[in-house]
C-alpha cells in the first residue's frame, strides 16, 4: 500500500497495491510513505515478509507541519476494505524491527542461490496442477486408494472411448498400436525366447498326448461321450518336477472380467473444445492443440492362468528403446475409426481383485468368434489384422491392470516390464503372441515422445487339424505322393509310416487307407480332372459304403498330398511352451515401489470403519452402476427455443447452463451429501446445534 498527496488540493489519498512493495537503498523490501513536505520519500524499513495482512491508511488534518515518521503519536488500525480516517498513525519501533530483520550467520552462501524462476503462463499453471495430482496418485499407500483417486474428479465419470474384444472396426491396427504404444512382430513362430529344454521337453509331450487331444476334439465337436469311453491317463500330459508344481499352484479363472483405463495423448480435440478455444481471445492461438483422450477397454477372455510370479522378460527392458522400432502415428479422432465414446469411472480389473496372492498373468486365451459374422467385403488381410488387435488391446490391458495391483497406473510409469501370453482360438486355429509390456506413459507428450514402446511377437492362424471325418481328426501334416495309375483302386505310395489314417485325395474322399496300398474310395462327383467316370452307380447307392473299384476310361497322371497325421505337431509343440514357460522371482526389483509395505490394500487397515467404507466405496464405483439421479443433459426443447432462440426468457432460470459456474461435469465425485445416520446409531449424549451427528463420516483423501 502506497499513500500519495493530491498536488491540487494538497490532501493525501490512499493508492493500494498488494503485489507491488518498493525497494529501500540498503535492499530490504519496505512499505514507502510519500510527503510533500520531505520531496518524496519517507521509508519505514520492515520485512515484506514479516509485513501484517491488514493494510493501514494515514490522513493527516494539516500538511504545512509534517513531522517525521517518530513523531506521529496514535493510529487506528483498520483492514483495507473499511474506510476510516487516522489522525495519526505510529508505524513500528525501530527497537521492534530487531525481531523482524535478524539473519543466521548460516544461511549466507559463498554464491548466490536464487529461487527458481516459474512460468506463469496459463499451459504452465495448468502442467503444474496435473503434475501435483499425479504425485498424490502416486503417494497414497493403497492399490484401491490409487485406483479410487483417478475417478474423483469426474462425478458422473470420464468421458471416454470404447474398446471391446468382440467389436473391432475396419482398418483399427494403426490406432491400436498408437493408443498402446506397440510395435508389432510378425512371425512363423514366437522369438527365440523359451530355452531348448522348454523346446524339447514340448516336442516329447505332443507326442504323448496327441491321442487324449484327438478324444477332446471329438467329443466336443461330434457327440457326447461317455467318461469311460475317454482315455483318461494324464499322466504324461505333465512333466514331473517343476513345471508340474508350477501348474498346480496357478489360478484359472473361467470368463473373468478384464477391463482396462488409461490415457492418450496427442489426438485432436473434440469440435465443441475447439470451439470453445476460437470463442476465447487467449487461446484461441491454441484451438487445435492435440488434447488427451481416455480409452476404456472392456474383455472377458474363455479362461486365463495367473502365478505368483512374473514371467521372465522377453527381451531386456532397453530393447524398447531402439529407436528403429518405429510405432505408427495417429492424430485423427478415434470416432473416425468407428469408436464410440460413453460416460463411465475408469476400472481396471485383470480378472480379480486386490489382495490376490496369484497376481501375474501366465497365459490367457480369447475366442475369435467375431470373425464369423465379419464381413467377407473387407478382405483375408483385415481378417489377420482384427486377430492382432484383439491380441494387443487384450494383452495391454491385462498386463496394465496387473501394473496398477503392484502400484503403478496411466500417470505413474512402470519400473520394470511384464510379460504375458496371448492365444486367440476356435478350436482349430490358433494364433500365438507374447507381449512385453515396458511403458504405461500415453498421457500428454509421452505418447510421442516418450523412448520406451511395447513389444508384442506374433504367428498367423495356424491350423491344429484339418476337421473331423466319420468320427475321426483329419489333418494334411504327413505327405504321401500319388503318381501314376491306371485303374482307381491301385495306387503306387510313397509311404514312410504304414498305419491306417484318414484324409483327402484331391475330390475323392478316401475312407480307408491300408498299408497294401489299396484305396477304397466312393465317387459322388462325376468328373475328376475332367475325366468321366463310369456311371455304374447312383449316389444315393454308394454313399456311406465302401467302393472297391471304380472303372476309369483314361490314364491320370497327376500327383496328390495326402494326409497321413491328425495334428500340426508345430501348432501343439508351441501351445506346450506356453505352459512349460516358468515364472520367475524377480531378484534386486522392487515388484511394489510406490506402495505402502505394511499396508498395501485396504484389507490390511487396522481402523475398522476405513476398512469398511473404503471396500463399499470401491466396490460400488467398479460396478459402474448408475447415478440415482440420471447425468445432466440438455433436451432438445431447451437447444431449440432456450438456447438458439431464446423464446423463453420470463422462464425461471434453474437448469445449470443457464446459471453462471454451475458445469454439472465439474462435479467432483465426493460432492455430494454423506450418508444418512439413523437415530438409533447416533452417538449416546446430549448433542445439539452444530454438534449434532446426522450423517456417517466419509473417508475421502480431499
Amino acid at each position: 500500500m502506497v499513500v500519495r498527496r493530491d498536488a491540487k488540493n494538497n490532501s493525501w489519498y490512499k493508492d493500494i497495491d498488494f503485489k507491488r512493495s518498493l525497494t529501500c537503498s540498503s535492499g530490504e523490501n519496505a512499505f514507502m510513505w510519500l510527503s510533500p513536505t520531505y520531496g518524496s520519500v519517507l521509508p519505514v524499513v520492515a520485512l515484506a515478509a514479516y509485513m501484517p495482512r491488514h493494510c493501514f491508511f494515514a490522513q493527516r488534518a494539516n500538511t504545512n507541519n509534517l513531522a517525521p515518521p517518530s513523531a506521529i503519536n496514535t493510529t487506528t488500525v483498520s483492514k483495507a476494505k473499511k474506510k476510516v480516517q487516522y489522525a495519526n498513525l505510529e508505524l513500528f519501533r525501530l527497537s521492534s524491527l530487531r525481531y523482524y530483520s535478524s539473519v543466521n550467520e548460516n544461511d549466507y552462501s559463498e554464491t548466490p542461490e536464487y529461487p527458481p524462476i516459474i512460468d506463469d503462463s496459463l499451459d504452465a499453471r495448468k502442467k503444474r496442477r496435473k503434475l501435483s495430482w499425479h504425485d498424490k496418485i502416486k503417494r497414497l499407500k493403497t492399490v484401491e486408494e490409487k485406483l479410487f483417486e483417478i475417478n474423483m474428479p469426474k462425478y458422473y465419470g470420464w468421458r471416454c472411448f470404447l474398446l471391446k474384444e468382440g467389436v473391432i472396426p475396419y482398418n483399427s491396427l494403426n490406432f491400436t498400436q498408437y493408443a498402446t504404444r506397440t510395435y508389432l512382430v510378425k512371425n512363423e513362430d514366437l522369438p527365440a525366447y523359451y530355452s531348448k529344454e522348454i523346446e524339447e521337453e514340448a516336442s516329447c509331450l505332443a507326442d504323448s498326448i496327441q491321442s487324449q487331444v484327438e478324444d477332446a476334439i471329438l467329443f466336443e465337436t461330434c457327440d457326447v461321450r461317455r467318461s469311460y469311453d475317454l482315455d483318461t491317463d494324464d499322466s504324461n500330459f505333465v512333466s514331473p518336477g517343476e513345471k508340474e508344481t508350477i501348474l498346480t499352484n496357478s489360478m484359472v479363472d473361467y470368463e473373468p472380467r478384464l477391463e482396462s483405463f488409461w490415457s492418450l495423448g496427442g489426438l485432436a480435440p473434440p469440435e465443441a473444445t475447439r470451439k470453445s478455444k476460437l470463442g476465447c481471445k487467449w487461446t484461441k492461438d491454441r484451438a487445435d492443440e492435440p488434447v488427451d483422450r481416455f480409452i476404456q477397454y472392456l474383455g472377458s477372455p474363455i479362461l486365463q492362468l495367473r502365478h505368483e510370479q512374473p514371467l521372465p522378460p522377453l527381451v531386456d527392458h532397453s530393447e524398447g528403446e531402439n529407436p528403429e522400432l518405429e510405432v505408427p502415428l495417429f492424430t485423427l479422432d478415434p470416432r473416425t475409426d468407428g469408436f464410440f465414446q460413453d460416460h463411465r469411472h475408469g476400472t481396471n480389473i485383470p480378472g480379480f481383485w486386490p489382495g490376490d496372492p496369484c497376481e501375474f498373468g501366465l497365459v490367457s486365451f480369447h475366442s475369435r468368434g467375431h470373425l464369423v459374422e465379419r464381413p467377407t467385403s473387407f478382405g483375408e488381410t483385415d481378417h489377420f489384422e482384427a486377430l492382432d488387435v484383439q491380441a494387443i488391446l487384450a494383452s495391454y490391458s491385462w498386463l496394465l491392470a496387473q501394473a496398477c495391483y503392484q502400484g503403478f497406473s496411466t500417470f505413474n510409469d512402470i519400473t520394470y516390464p511384464l510379460v504375458t501370453q496371448t492365444v486367440i482360438t476356435n478350436g482349430r486355429l490358433w494364433s500365438f503372441y507374447g507381449y512385453q509390456l515396458n511403458t504405461t506413459l500415453l498421457h500428454s507428450e509421452n505418447a510421442k515422445e516418450n523412448p520406451q514402446r511395447n513389444l508384442c511377437y506374433g504367428t498367423k492362424p495356424l491350423p491344429l487339424y484339418d476337421g473331423v471325418e466319420s468320427g475321426r481328426v483329419v489333418g494334411e501334416y504327413n505327405t504321401l505322393l500319388v503318381d501314376q495309375f491306371t485303374e482307381m483302386r491301385h495306387f503306387i505310395f510313397m509311404y514312410f509310416k504304414p498305419n491306417k489314417i484318414s484324409g483327402t485325395i484331391g475330390i475323392l474322399h478316401v475312407l480307408e487307407v491300408y498299408v497294401a496300398g489299396t484305396v477304397c474310395v466312393h465317387t459322388h462327383k462325376q468328373l475328376i480332372y475332367d475325366l468321366p467316370l463310369a456311371s455304374w452307380t447312383s449316389c444315393d447307392q454308394c454313399q456311406n459304403q465302401l467302393i472297391e473299384s471304380v472303372l476309369a476310361t483314361g490314364v491320370v497322371k497327376v500327383s496328390f498330398l495326402l494326409g497321413g497325421r491328425s495334428f500340426n505337431p508345430d501348432v501343439l509343440k508351441t501351445l506346450l511352451k506356453l505352459y512349460l514357460n516358468v515364472p520367475r522371482d524377480r531378484e534386486g526389483v522392487e515388484l511394489k515401489p510406490y506402495l505402502h509395505p505394511s499396508m498395501r490394500y485396504i484389507a490390511e487397515m487396522k481402523n475398522l470403519r476405513p476398512r469398511i467404507w473404503w471396500e463399499k466405496q470401491f466396490k460400488h464405483m467398479y460396478s459402474n452402476r448408475p447415478r440415482h439421479r440420471l447425468m445432466y443433459e440438455i433436451y432438445n426443447w431447451e437447444k431449440i427455443y432456450k438456447i438458439d432462440h431464446k423464446t423463453r426468457p420470463l422462464d425461471k432460470r434453474l437448469r445449470p447452463f443457464e446459471l453462471p459456474d454451475a458445469n454439472p461435469f465439474k462435479r467432483r465425485y465426493n460432492d455430494h451429501t454423506p450418508e444418512y445416520m439413523p437415530k438409533a446409531l447416533r452417538p449416546a449424549g446430549k448433542q445439539k446445534g452444530f454438534y449434532r451427528q446426522k450423517f456417517f463420516k466419509t473417508y475421502y483423501n480431499n
